[in-house]
């Protein structure tokens, strides 16, 4: 029988959770998002010219907050992706045995699916590790990336209902709508963020191994960023016409 404790979210996805809350209260308090708010009234207008004023649709705090917030948990369901794939690379790292830099070159080009598909390989390969790729195999179907990165927004004019288009054009071209609300973008944020945290706590990545990751890639950016430079100098000069040395007409 589950208990209150069993029913209890995890302390570090709770105290995320509070900061996230917190944070949007805050945006929804601020100048700034008063400001953004008017605007879009503004540019409504603008796009409905032929609107006559008492059909003219107005957004109110009540309908346009669900076009915010869904949209500032759409941006945080990015940047975790964006962490989950770190935490990808940093797998790959420990399962290959190689360093920092040769995965970081070896990962850049590969998207996130090729990468998963690779980690999966190697986990039936190295250790048979069942459980683990389980969670790999969930995340992708959890997390329907390509849905939300690919896809688009679509809004009725008082933005009171907002839908996610997503289309497909293998062997057969389709179109798939998600209506959506904030709850169901915090409801789908927060299913990825425990799938990826469950992930990590398996494989036994912590936050101190994706940053340090990270750092080995920061470290490294002035050097390329010279190197860039100088490479572009080194085109440009080359571009650059040169001066034809006329010689002595012949008397």
């Amino acid at each position: 029988m589950s208990t209150e404790t069993d029913l209890d979210p995890n302390p570090r996805l709770k105290a995320i959770l509070t900061e996230i809350v917190s944070e949007l209260q805050k945006l929804f308090a601020s100048a700034e998002f008063k400001t953004v708010r008017d605007r879009i009234v503004a540019l409504s207008a603008k796009l409905s010219p032929n609107l006559t004023p008492p059909t003219k649709p107005k957004l109110t705090f009540g309908s346009g907050s669900n076009l915010f917030v869904s949209a500032a948990i759409h941006g945080l369901f990015i940047g975790l992706w964006s962490e989950f794939d770190l935490a990808l690379e940093v797998l790959f790292m420990r399962l290959s045995g190689l360093d920092a830099i040769k995965t970081s070159i070896i990962c850049t080009p590969i998207q996130a699916g090729v990468k998963t598909q690779i980690l999966l390989s190697l986990l039936n390969e190295v250790n048979n590790d069942e459980i683990g790729i389980s969670l790999l195999r969930a995340i992708p179907e959890i997390a329907s990336r390509n849905a939300y990165v690919h896809g688009f927004w679509h809004m009725d004019e008082s933005f009171a209902t907002i839908s996610l288009y997503h289309r497909d054009a293998k062997s057969l071209y389709t179109i798939k709508k998600r209506d959506k609300n904030w709850h169901d973008a915090a409801t789908h944020l927060l299913d990825f963020a425990e799938a990826v945290y469950d992930l990590n706590t398996h494989f036994k990545i912590t936050n101190e191994d994706v940053s340090n990751y990270k750092r080995s890639i920061v470290d490294l950016e002035p050097i390329h960023a010279s190197r860039a430079e100088r490479h572009r100098q080194s085109t440009t000069n080359s571009r650059k016409p040169k001066k034809t040395q006329l010689l002595p007409r012949p008397e």
